[in-house]
């Protein structure tokens, strides 16, 4: 049981005082422990012999002064080393291991919580600060440019074919009506002042040039 790590957290004010190979006696042995507080002292003797089994029970008052005992790392009784341990019933040792396991549990569940919330937090603050860069960049970066205007378009590009109802014909000058045909034959006026008759013969001689437009 003393092996028990729980042991050092139950109270209790019995004590098991082992003295093997020395002869301590009743007297001596509560002498000691008296100095601690009030205590009866109950010495193990072999039934069969009446012999002393080198051990006593030490039992206090008061827990505190059976824990002030127990703090005390090494005893010595008339200069003989003795060990002391404390006395621990099964039923309290049970309760102890189960308040221990509830308390494990408990610590563990609220380490958890404690995660959850860093964590928690740790989001909150990452996306607090994302949009805090975000609003700061925009702030930074210049608008963009406004799109170009369009280029008007041409006339003739929109509509490269004459309406007919807004087209009119230009008709040709008098001038060009009445020799039209004999400007467009090669036959103007230099032409016909170069064309020699025959007219004593039975044929005409004309003499061509290149026209002139």
């Amino acid at each position: 049981i003393s092996s028990n790590p729980i042991v050092k957290y139950i109270s209790t004010r019995k004590i098991l005082v082992s003295f093997l190979g020395a002869r301590l006696v009743i007297d001596e042995i509560e002498e000691y422990f008296s100095k601690f507080g009030t205590v009866h002292v109950d010495y193990a003797v072999d039934t069969l012999n009446e012999k002393p089994l080198y051990f006593a029970y030490a039992t206090f008052d008061e827990v505190e002064s059976c824990q002030s005992c127990i703090n005390i790392g090494e005893h010595y009784i008339n200069g003989h080393h003795v060990i002391v341990r404390k006395v621990i019933r099964r039923e309290d040792l049970k309760k102890a291991e189960q308040m221990e396991r509830i308390r494990a549990v408990c610590e563990a569940r609220i380490q958890e919580e404690m995660e959850e919330e860093a964590k928690r937090k740790r989001r909150q603050l990452n996306r607090k600060l994302r949009e805090n860069y975000a609003t700061e960049l925009a702030l930074l970066r210049p608008p963009p440019p406004p799109p170009p205007a369009a280029a008007p378009l041409r006339e003739a590009a929109e509509d490269p074919t004459p309406s007919t109802s807004s087209w009119v014909p230009l008709l040709p000058s008098e001038e060009f009506q009445e020799g039209g045909a004999s400007h467009l034959a090669g036959y103007g006026p230099q032409r016909q002042k170069q064309c020699s008759t025959f007219a004593g013969g039975s044929f005409i001689t004309f003499r061509f040039q290149k026209p002139m437009f």
